[in-house]
């Protein structure tokens, strides 16, 4: 069931970059006002228009309720995060 929710200008920006071959790594640097967050979140909207919550398999419902609360879950740290993770383990 298609919603009648429209997609983000932003999300179509990325979107459409995604389409004509441009990676991750291409677009942040074409846009850097662009996250890595920003690029997931353009593919949760384009999902969200093809699907409603009832499609999702049990794996799907869960991980996306998870990301509602904690967007970052299941992404890799950044370095200076990492960096200071292993500062604080080692701090007396």
């Amino acid at each position: 069931m298609m919603s009648d929710k429209n997609l983000s200008i932003k999300a179509k920006r990325i979107l459409k970059l995604i389409t004509t071959g441009h990676s991750y790594e291409q677009i942040i640097s074409i846009n850097p006002q662009y996250t890595y967050l920003d690029i997931f979140n353009a593919a949760k909207e384009a999902v969200e228009l093809l699907t409603d919550e009832h499609e999702m398999t049990p794996h799907e419902a869960r991980l996306a309720k998870i990301k509602e609360k904690h967007p970052r879950a299941y992404e890799s740290w950044e370095k200076d995060e990492e960096q200071k993770l292993i500062e604080l383990h080692f701090r007396v």
